[in-house]
């Protein structure tokens, strides 16, 4: 399945307040996920970063392709469920013909609201909190003004700050420390 999204990322600096908020929000599906996250190299890495997100919600193998569009980072994003993969063969395919770039582990708070969706993240090895806010769309639905105006929305709401937003992966912090 394709899907286009755009988002934020950002320092989040207020998490227990963000969450105590989401909480009274209209999501009625919200979870609470630890996940192990494995970055391959694919030698173009704005074009196509391929992981493989391991949780007990979230497991899936994505490709990206990403782009900065001002101050949001817009994507592409090819993902298989790997629930329906038999014990873990894509990641044993993937380990055996990419390098590995890295990996991380964090636990993730996930609220989605309609198609927004915001994630409050801990990142093993990275200081503080992060916040991601996503407004996803399947590929043939995605429109950049209205997925736009949901981010700036949210990010308005939740006063994130222009000065906390971040454009790097979290392996791409913590290869950098």
């Amino acid at each position: 399945m394709i899907y286009k999204n755009i988002g934020i990322k950002a320092r989040c600096k207020n998490p227990e307040e963000i969450l105590k908020f989401l909480d009274q929000s209209k999501s009625k599906n919200n979870y609470f996920d630890i996940q192990k996250d494995i970055y391959f190299d694919t030698k173009n890495e704005n074009d196509d970063i391929r992981k493989i997100k391991k949780g007990n919600f979230e497991n899936s193998f994505i490709g990206y392709k990403k782009r900065e569009n001002s101050d949001l980072l817009e994507k592409d994003a090819h993902i298989i469920e790997l629930r329906k993969d038999p014990p873990g063969q894509l990641e044993k395919i993937a380990r055996k013909t990419h390098d590995i770039l890295g990996e991380t582990e964090k636990t993730r708070h996930t609220y989605l609201i309609n198609n927004i969706k915001i994630n409050i993240d801990k990142v093993k090895d990275l200081p503080g909190n992060y916040i991601s806010i996503e407004s996803i769309k399947k590929q043939e639905n995605f429109d950049l003004d209205s997925q736009r105006k949901q981010v700036e929305h949210y990010k308005d709401l939740l006063e994130i700050r222009e000065k906390d937003l971040i454009f790097d992966s979290y392996i791409d912090m913590l290869n950098k420390k």
